[in-house]
């Protein structure tokens, strides 16, 4: 049965994060920020009679930083220890420093690492940003997970097969087992969808097709024009995708330049069998199957097998054929010129569309940090806020502002105050969660974030994960956070949340900086304290 064990300790709430049973009798405990602990039960196991705390004296070292401890068992038996400082070896009653064949030279400077060892003999090694790998008769590597690993790592499990499953502040990575005898399958990326096929009748109205797997659908010559509308899913960069298409049948079969377009419009198609054919290509470079969808053109009634019979027969319509012909090679010329005049037509629209999305674009971002502005923040508050009202969702919103950032600028400079707000942007936006996260700046050396969805618990991991972000990456400074979660109600007014985040960080800065506080009830009521 379980029992409440308190392993007594001056500081409080130590966080602990690993635990290893080195005989019946002796634990060792590793903590985030309070070294590594030497656990002693009684004799029965029942109880625990002394809890130490292990540093140089044991030949342990933390370094100068926050003083966390990571504590595993290799393939061999032997118990390692992971701090800031390095690596440590358990040789007797003490440590010793281990280089790990060589992965204390791959780690960065004060990093801190957690070890997980699998039964097959493979080994992993992970930090907040950091991963490295030593297969079985290898060495270690560092895996370059940058492009699919978003936030930090969190943690990483091994499963019996050896498949490694690495958690982050928003994913999930899988890294199956490695089978020499089944050759991996490449990804051919998300398909492309065909939204709709449609005619445009000389009228201008638009008419739909079928889309059905396998039916043809057959147009007569006189259409004005066919329209296909295609798409393609992308969550990481929706702007980077880009599509090639072609029609079989056509003059020219071949496929066109990659290129961003949502729709493909063909006219003045003569009598035939066509296919028309769409791929895209992600963010990721890779590209999609072919997507297909036949069609046919029928020839008009007078230049059917029958017509010709009966223009053979009838002699006398020989001069009336002519006159005809010639009208209709004039009209088939002015066809052709007005498609080149539409496509002229639809490439400039499109220009003035992306010169426009760039227009709006630098609207709404900051020009020191590039990250958006107080015009972007308002007009997302005001959405969101409507959105959680509606939906019965929590809404969370992070005040972040910059400890001392006057005594810094007067210190260094206004240019270094500058660079100094650019990297600490830079640190803090890839700590978000998801896409519909916001993080904004709100003027001067404060930054907002929008977070609906979070509640609060949510907002203040991600507002601890900012601050240690700013004080683990050495800027100079540190942050103070106020986080204030609340389910908004069309009754209520956007200033009441803004005012109970403010307060928060009021409090926070009365705490002494460098801290994360949380809104009380009380303060959605007040108005907001002036903060520095």
């Amino acid at each position: 049965q379980w029992a409440l064990q308190d392993v007594h300790h001056d500081a409080g709430n130590p966080r602990y994060l690993d635990l290893l049973e080195v005989d019946a009798r002796t634990l060792l405990v590793g903590t985030e920020r309070d070294g590594l602990h030497r656990v002693q039960l009684s004799a029965d196991g029942n109880t625990i009679d002394s809890v130490e705390s292990l540093g140089a004296e044991h030949g342990i070292s933390y370094g100068p930083g926050i003083a966390s401890a990571s504590v595993a068992r290799d393939s061999a038996g032997r118990v390692l220890v992971s701090t800031p400082a390095g690596l440590f070896l358990r040789v007797g009653h003490r440590f010793e420093p281990e280089a790990l064949d060589g992965l204390n030279a791959l780690r960065g400077e004060d990093e801190w690492l957690s070890l997980r060892y699998g039964e097959d003999g493979e080994a992993w090694a992970y930090g907040h940003r950091s991963l490295f790998h030593r297969g079985r008769a290898q060495g270690w590597k560092s895996e370059p997970i940058g492009g699919f690993m978003q936030g930090v790592i969190s943690s990483l499990e091994l499963a019996a097969d050896g498949t490694a499953l690495l958690a982050g502040s928003s994913q999930i990575l899988i890294r199956q087992a490695q089978n020499p005898s089944v050759m991996p399958v490449p990804d051919p990326g998300p398909p492309v969808l065909l939204r709709s096929a449609s005619r445009v009748l000389a009228d201008g109205r638009e008419q739909r097709l079928s889309l059905a797997e396998g039916a043809v659908s057959v147009l007569a010559e006189d259409d004005q024009r066919l329209s296909f509308l295609f798409a393609m899913p992308d969550h990481r960069r929706p702007d980077a995708v880009r599509f090639q298409a072609r029609l079989n049948g056509s003059d020219n079969p071949d496929w066109s330049d990659w290129q961003y377009m949502r729709r493909v419009a063909y006219s003045g198609l003569s009598a035939g069998d066509y296919e028309f054919q769409i791929r895209g290509r992600d963010s990721l470079n890779r590209v999609s199957a072919v997507r297909s969808y036949p069609f046919r053109i029928a020839a008009p009634w007078y230049r059917q097998t029958w017509a010709m019979l009966a223009w053979t027969i009838c002699g006398l319509l020989v001069l009336t054929l002519l006159i005809w012909s010639v009208t209709w090679l004039r009209t088939r010329r002015m066809r052709a010129h007005l498609a080149q005049l539409e496509s002229l037509v639809v490439e400039r629209t499109a220009e003035l569309r992306s010169a426009n999305a760039r227009l709006d674009e630098m609207a709404h971002l900051d020009a020191l940090t590039k990250v958006p502005n107080r015009r972007r923040l308002d007009d997302y508050m005001r959405a969101v806020w409507a959105q959680c009202a509606e939906r019965k969702r929590p809404l969370s919103i992070l005040i972040i502002d910059v400890d001392h950032f006057k005594l810094y600028n007067d210190s260094h400079g206004h240019l270094a105050g500058d660079e100094l707000l650019v990297r600490l942007a830079n640190l803090l936006r890839p700590c978000l969660r998801r896409a519909e996260d916001l993080f904004a700046r709100y003027g001067g050396d404060e930054f907002n974030v929008i977070l609906p969805g979070a509640a609060e618990p949510v907002a203040l991991a991600l507002a601890e994960t900012m601050r240690k972000a700013i004080v683990d990456d050495n800027l100079g400074v540190t942050i103070s956070i106020g986080v204030a979660c609340h389910y908004p109600e069309d009754a209520e007014s956007v200033e009441q949340w803004l005012s109970a985040s403010d307060k928060a960080l009021y409090r926070a800065k009365q705490a002494g900086r460098n801290q994360v506080a949380a809104a009380l009830p009380q303060d959605h009521d007040a108005a907001p304290n002036e903060t520095g």
